[in-house]
């Protein structure tokens, strides 16, 4: 046979038998069973499943070896070439001449012997072995970052990201590919101890990556937009560090000094690994479809499910309008502060009262905005969860009310997911798109957040991430219409750049339309200027960015009375919830701001901006819009916020979201009752109810 392919044949071979032996490793999981076993039995059980063990992996060895030298036969292969043998053993008289030459002889050839083998031995390969061996190893790391990662992320986090897996994994595995082959033949390129060091640590690298993503990332901080205070995880950052210095340089002196058994560990792992997290790739694509299901939509993990779209944002009705914006996090005590630092912003809102003592609802934003959309929130349910907000979107809610006073109906939100494919049959403009995402946006994206959940903690704040940016990344791309993105800085230009413009072709049976208009607003990441701008956090905070979110509302404002129908127009302005932190139990007050403009005359329209200290809700949104459109049965759905007594004391209610540290775990949902002040934590009082959170 050909020489050139001999070794090839030969790593064929091993490769397949190591495919053999992994393949029956992964089969041999046990299948879990509850049963009871007497603790004797259980001992000689184990004793006899270690002997079987024992015995079949000396089977299996004995058996690779002998087909192993049959190969070599059929090969025509010299087991023992490059091997070194001892001299033949004769008598020296250390006396004489002849002895005295033939030790030094012995002496310096055994110098010589000994630069051949152990750790001196030269570590020459051929290329073809060195660029198969390349392969195997960056096969798995690569495969690791750049496939199975953030296809999990994205199919596991399906309230940030609802476009199907469709739109990202066709340029994942082209980019995957493409790094695979590159850095395997520029790896091959390598020669002699240099190539066995670098496959170490190649190797050393993929079990890092898989150890640091199944056990060292406990308390990882969630990408909500939260601010991270990295030195507050020093312990596990100072750990992780030292296990992947550890794995890293192991290796490495591995390499060094027994190339062959380093090699064949490598193969090994990196096989193995494969398919450990083929099987946690197909896991999580299959709890996805899961959760798909148990959310109602009627689309696939692949082909992603209805997306609010920007559709019919920019236009308004010829007849009347209301309007809601939802400001992120905007808390009454981050107005305040605006007003405080801007004082001339109030000339802005003539017309409007500003419910100073507003509680809210729920927290975090897909809980909250699930009550502001439906008009529904907790009362005799069991438990809180998907199912039950399923059903809030599901059955008659809010949007049905509105819709059968004659109003047409847009939800302007990214924070719907649960609900969103219930709200396609009954929001205009919320229906499914074809993704066509850009290439490097969705791979820069996607492995940052790879990069983000694999890297040890010291490495990784570079590439912390905002979900809703990576989320406006990717459906930002060129896709057949424009999905809604949270970013208040591009709806500031647009609305500087196009205005509004009334609807064409009106539906002649439309009594008007409602638009309920999500916004960042306070919500980290705090990347907003006063005046609207995109800068780094260090160059503005929460209030500044505040004030900049506010300006487009103020811009849409300046829109209406262009248009001349301001004075008509109801608008709402409030936020989601007020002052967001992850904890276990809330220790202060919080206050989502609430102004509030009805349809009037233009004297009215014209009045400065009043404060209100009544004792509202953002219970009280749903009559409060209802009676704005018309509705004779408002009082069905509360007590409008104008029509709550500012003297007259009243009780009201918040549910807060506990979540347990360091996992972040959402567990369950507590009552509070609030009398008096709501930014009075003395009038805050927990009512002892609550509901466990069932995801």
């Amino acid at each position: 046979m050909n020489k050139r392919i001999r070794r090839p044949v030969l790593w064929l071979f091993d490769c397949l038998f190591v495919g053999v032996l992994a393949v029956l490793y992964l089969v041999c999981f046990a299948t879990p069973a509850q049963a009871y076993v007497d603790p004797s039995v259980v001992t000689y059980t184990i004793q006899a499943l270690a002997g079987v063990a024992v015995a079949l992996s000396a089977v299996l060895g004995v058996m690779w070896r002998r087909l192993r030298k049959r190969l070599y036969k059929a090969l025509n292969i010299d087991e023992n070439r490059d091997k070194l043998h001892d001299p033949v053993v004769h008598e020296v008289n250390p006396a004489s001449n002849e002895g005295q030459q033939l030790l030094r002889e012995a002496n310096h050839k055994a110098i010589e012997d000994e630069k051949l083998v152990g750790p001196h031995k030269p570590q020459n390969l051929r290329w073809a072995p060195r660029f198969a061996l390349s392969l195997v190893v960056w096969g798995c790391l690569i495969y690791s970052l750049g496939v199975v990662t953030p296809l999990s992320m994205v199919a596991n986090s399906l309230d940030s990201f609802i476009f199907g897996l469709n739109a990202v994994a066709p340029a994942l595995l082209v980019f995957a590919a493409g790094v695979w082959i590159v850095f395997s033949i520029l790896t091959s390129l390598i020669k002699g101890r240099a190539f066995t060091v670098a496959s170490a640590i190649i190797g050393a690298l993929s079990v890092a990556v898989f150890i640091q993503g199944t056990f060292m990332n406990t308390g990882l901080p969630v990408a909500d937009g939260t601010e991270v205070i990295w030195k507050d995880h020093f312990s596990i950052t100072l750990v992780t560090s030292l296990v992947w210095i550890g794995l890293i340089a192991g290796a490495a002196v591995w390499g060094l000094f027994n190339a062959r058994s380093l090699k064949t560990a490598v193969v090994i792992l990196s096989i193995v690994l494969v398919g450990l997290q083929s099987a946690v790739l197909i896991s999580s694509l299959q709890q996805a479809s899961g959760d798909l299901d148990n959310m109602g939509a009627s689309d696939s993990l692949w082909t992603g499910r209805p997306i609010a779209t920007t559709e019919n944002r920019d236009t308004v009705s010829y007849k009347n309008n209301v309007v809601m914006f939802v400001l992120d996090t905007v808390d009454n005590g981050y107005f305040d502060e605006v007003v405080n630092r801007y004082p001339d912003i109030i000339n802005n809102y003539t017309g409007f009262t500003h419910y100073a003592n507003c509680s809210g609802m729920m927290i975090p934003t897909r809980y909250a905005m699930a009550d502001l959309i439906t008009g529904r929130y907790l009362t005799d349910e069991d438990e809180f969860g998907t199912e039950v907000i399923n059903s809030w979107f599901e059955d008659e809610n809010l949007v049905d009310a509105m819709k059968d006073t004659g109003y047409s109906v847009d939800i302007y939100s990214s924070d719907i997911p649960i609900g969103i494919s219930s709200l396609a049959e009954r929001v205009d403009n919320i229906h499914a798109l074809t993704i066509k995402s850009k290439f490097w946006p969705t791979i820069s994206s996607l492995w940052k957040m790879s990069l983000y959940r694999s890297l040890p903690w010291v490495l990784k704040p570079p590439f912390w991430f905002y979900s809703g940016d990576i989320a406006g990344n990717i459906m930002g791309s060129s896709i057949t219409g424009q999905p809604f993105v949270l970013d208040d800085a591009k709806y500031l230009e647009d609305l500087k750049n196009d205005g509004l413009t009334f609807a064409q072709n009106e539906d002649a049976t439309s009594k008007g339309t409602y638009k309920l208009i999500h916004m960042m607003g306070s919500h980290y990441p705090i990347t907003l200027s006063d005046q609207g701008k995109r800068v780094s956090e260090s160059q503005t905070d929460a209030v500044a960015q505040t004030r900049g979110a506010l300006l487009a509302v103020e811009q849409y404002i300046s829109e209406l009375k262009r248009l001349n129908i301001y004075d008509e127009t109801t608008i709402v302005i409030t936020a989601d919830h007020g002052y967001w932190y992850l904890a276990d139990e809330i220790n202060g007050p919080t206050s989502p701001f609430l102004l509030v403009k009805p349809a009037e005359d233009a004297v009215q329209a014209a009045e400065p901006l009043k404060t209100s200290w009544a004792p509202v809700s953002q219970r009280d949104l749903a009559a409060t819009l209802l009676k704005a459109m018309g509705d004779p049965n408002y009082y069905e759905w509360g007590v409008p916020v104008d029509e709550v007594p500012e003297d007259e004391p009243r009780t009201r209610y918040y549910d807060a979201t506990s979540v347990s540290t360091p996992d972040f775990d959402y567990y369950a949902i507590k009552e509070w009752a609030i009398n008096g002040d709501v930014r009075d934590w003395g009038a805050w009082l927990e009512t002892g109810k609550q509901w466990p959170i069932e995801e």
